[in-house]
């Protein structure tokens, strides 16, 4: 079936080398200290037996602790070993059943291999040929491209030495917090079985948000137009 188009684009030069995508990790609600259950926003898309990293920002993604969801309510996510404590808004980022890479004697892993999501993400509009591990590579222009289908994701980028850095957070999500570009068509324009096709523009927090339709005009031809423009929050 015709899947969702994701385009992404880095806002700046990072040493990126593939995008690896996730379901949705989560964002702290509030500072907690020395935690084992802690408080995060809704909505989020942790489970238990998953992996995740903790990040200060989505620039500041550290690898010196992998932690394992034990259990997770709507707003809780509790894990296992010892305590740790969190500032508000910091990201746990997710790594699904990641298999982990030089295991460390406290149980941690030195580097992620990142291949366990449980996303299924594909190269083409038709979902003929998928991308292995969800992991899609960044070309030289600091742009992305897959097809999903329709979802809200994570975005982790890693360099060639499998480091985490930076995360882009609800990918597909209307009221994401940016700063990046997102780009969904369910259809390419101009096809006769064509479905509503939207495309949304966050900018970050000093730019309009603009929501896109694409819609057929009156004398017969089609073209984006704005239905939305607000600001991020």
């Amino acid at each position: 079936m015709p899947q969702s188009k994701y385009f992404q684009k880095l806002e700046d030069r990072v040493p990126a080398a593939n995008g690896v995508v996730f379901l949705r990790g989560a964002q702290i609600n509030g500072a907690q200290s020395a935690v084992t259950t802690v408080t995060v926003q809704e909505p989020h898309g942790l489970v238990a037996a998953d992996l995740f990293l903790y990040a200060l920002d989505r620039f500041t993604v550290t690898t010196d602790r992998v932690f394992t969801v034990d259990s997770v309510t709507a707003t809780t996510v509790t894990f296992t070993g010892a305590a740790f404590t969190f500032p508000d808004e910091a990201l746990l980022v997710p790594m699904g059943t990641d298999t982990g890479g030089n295991l460390r004697a406290d149980g941690s892993f030195e580097l992620p291999n990142w291949d366990g999501s449980s996303v299924t993400i594909y190269r083409d509009i038709a979902a003929d040929v998928a991308f292995t591990n969800a992991t899609v590579p960044v070309d030289p222009g600091g742009e992305l491209t897959f097809y999903g289908d329709g979802s809200t994701f994570w975005l982790v980028i890693i360099d060639n030495g499998r480091r985490p850095v930076q995360v882009y957070r609800d990918i597909g999500a209307a009221a994401a917090a940016g700063p990046f570009n997102f780009f969904r068509q369910d259809d390419p324009p101009g096809s006769p079985t064509l479905d509503p096709v939207t495309m949304w523009i966050d900018t970050g927090p000093t730019g309009p948000d603009i929501m896109y339709i694409w819609m057929t005009q009156g004398d017969g031809s089609n073209a984006w137009t704005e239905i939305i423009r607000g600001q991020s929050v």
